[in-house]
């Protein structure tokens, strides 16, 4: 046709559709609609064209067909239906089949390594917390998702062998109709004739080479290069979104890789407030890991940066809506989990606190250490945690050892006092001491009925010390 016969002259004389278009004075749209038999030259940009390829009038309008679709329709006469306007040819490479397939198979090559980064997360987050059974679990979660991997990798592989065992020196033809396309499959084992309405592919996927079609619960791999017209036509039929020219490998690795960092980045802020409540002076205090939450947004950077490379690559056609919304769900939560750090009650670490317990309760206290406490906690006056520094805590234990006033179990402490949590809390602890504010007295519930109380637990093994400053109701 004397579309095909333009857009094979032109290559053949090395122009660009821009070139040709500048030297014939029009539009490159107009090139192109030449090239799909959309629309015909005038006789005088015909005479032009002829004279620009060096071929004859006859030789530019002959519509002959391509000597590779004459052979196909000498073998059968019928073969291929006259009125394609384009036409492509793809022989059989097993790197190129292996990348359509994986293509297609691309759910599993995202999901599963998503999953497995999860899950070494999840396995570092619990071995960090001492919750060495769960960390267990993921870690064969882990070792079963990478075995899966390598399991799907194979099968590929093997899918692809045997296609080309069984199918020597493939060749695939297309024609493409305005409204159908068709497609002839040539082996030394078979022919094979498929006619399909563009809309009858379930799949169809693009890549920088090639077009992977599928149908039938098989696939074909359409040559980019092999295509006799304007590429963008085809693509438009196929309902395909061309790859951006000059794509970087840089770029097609780092949207993935922020996708998957942006889901992991809550589990990271997670795991990094785990491992700074562990590390610090007091990782007991119910209050820590609210302490620490501000962690979370150091991690922030990362779902916005996602959402902001997502729209600017978005733009470019890249694929990468998945990091828009990944990001626009991580980033909401980094920020309401960090901001607990910053609603109160807030614990403190002024020292002074155990000084004035101090001067209140008349029990000697050591001078050095570190306390964690928190105002208006629960129903309290003040909760606090206190660990002293080693060198005090052998005298101090000696102390009250032989204090009276300290307690080597809680048996003296009326069963409601407290509730459970903080009953749990205290239970395994060496030391109790009970201070009335208001006789003042000490250990004695007698009188005690809504008097504000200081109570304190003391354990030798941990250097820990738990001041619960609250009103005493008696039931």
């Amino acid at each position: 046709m004397l579309g095909d016969n333009i857009f094979k002259n032109r290559k053949k004389s090395s122009l660009s559709q821009e070139d040709l278009a500048e030297k014939l004075n029009v539009s490159r749209q107009s090139i192109s609609l030449w090239e799909t038999n959309q629309a015909m030259p005038s006789v005088d940009n015909l005479m032009k064209l002829a004279e620009i390829f060096d071929v004859s009038l006859d030789e530019l309008c002959n519509d002959k067909k391509p000597q590779k679709q004459e052979e196909l329709k000498n073998e059968s006469e019928n073969e291929v239906s006259d009125g394609y306007f384009a036409t492509a040819t793809t022989k059989f490479q097993f790197d190129k089949y292996l990348r359509a397939l994986k293509m297609l198979n691309k759910k599993h090559y995202i999901l599963i390594p998503l999953l497995l980064s999860l899950c070494v997360v999840y396995a570092i987050v619990c071995f960090a917390t001492a919750a060495k059974p769960v960390g267990v679990f993921f870690v064969l979660l882990s070792l079963f998702l990478l075995s899966s991997l390598f399991s799907i990798d194979k099968r590929i592989k093997k899918s692809i062998e045997t296609e080309a065992k069984n199918t020597h020196n493939l060749q695939t033809y297309f024609y493409f109709y305005h409204d159908h396309i068709e497609i002839i499959s040539k082996s030394d084992n078979s022919n094979t004739k498929y006619v399909k309405n563009y809309s009858d592919f379930s799949k169809k996927v693009i890549s920088e080479d090639f077009i992977c079609l599928v149908f039938d619960n098989r696939f074909v791999v359409i040559d980019l290069e092999s295509i006799s017209c304007d590429k963008d036509t085809i693509l438009k039929l196929l309902q395909l979104t061309k790859v951006p020219s000059g794509q970087s490998k840089k770029i097609k690795t780092l949207l993935p890789v922020l996708f998957i960092l942006t889901l992991a980045s809550l589990l990271l802020a997670l795991m990094s407030t785990a491992i700074a409540v562990e590390t610090s002076p007091i990782p007991e205090s119910p209050y820590s890991m609210i302490e620490y939450m501000w962690l979370f947004f150091v991690f922030l950077p990362i779902p916005i940066t996602s959402i902001v490379l997502g729209f600017i690559f978005l733009r470019k056609k890249y694929r990468c809506k998945k990091n828009i919304i990944a990001g626009f769900i991580i980033a909401p939560l980094l920020v309401i989990y960090g901001a607990f750090s910053f609603l109160p009650p807030q614990a403190n670490h002024d020292y002074s606190y155990i000084s004035k317990i101090e001067s209140t309760t008349s029990i000697s206290l050591p001078d050095n250490g570190y306390v964690s406490y928190t105002e208006e906690y629960s129903n309290f006056y003040s909760f606090a945690m206190a660990r002293f520094d080693e060198s005090e805590v052998e005298n101090f234990v000696s102390d009250i050892s032989k204090d009276s006033r300290w307690k080597t179990d809680y048996s003296f402490i009326p069963a409601k006092t407290l509730d459970l949590y903080h009953w749990n809390l205290i239970s395994d602890y060496d030391y109790f001491c009970v201070y009335d504010k208001y006789l003042p007295t000490y250990n004695d519930f007698t009188y005690a009925n809504n008097h504000e109380l200081i109570l304190m637990a003391y354990e030798k093994d941990t250097n820990l010390l738990i001041i619960i400053d609250f009103t005493y109701t008696k039931n």
